[in-house]
């Protein structure tokens, strides 16, 4: 029954050692690693617009908007002092008015 368990490894990066140019691969990873590296920084919100700047092409692909969702749902989990209003303000300016209406957390 050996041969049928599978065997994975665990591999881990430290993304906390790169800098953000340094973050390369398609929109979707870019955009998580960011996040993913970023997240408990205490200026985080600052870093935000940049990150979702990566977004803007993104979302005009139907996948866009869940992948969006899911990085909404992500930071909302483990950044406690945003604001709904606080966070439509940030992301609103680095994605185009007829996208930014997408992003309406009422």
């Amino acid at each position: 029954m050996k041969d049928y368990i599978p065997d994975f490894r665990y591999v881990l990066y430290d993304l906390s050692k790169y800098p953000d140019d340094d973050i390369k691969g398609t929109i979707t990873a870019r955009v998580v690693m960011l996040i993913l590296n970023h997240i408990f920084e205490q200026d985080f919100v600052e870093k935000l617009p940049g990150i979702f700047s990566l977004l803007k092409d993104l979302s005009e692909k139907e996948t866009g908007l869940q992948y969006f969702e899911s990085l909404i749902k992500y930071i909302f989990s483990n950044v406690e002092d945003m604001t709904p209003e606080q966070f439509q303000t940030i992301v609103s300016k680095p994605l185009s008015e007829d996208k930014g209406g997408v992003v309406d957390i009422s």
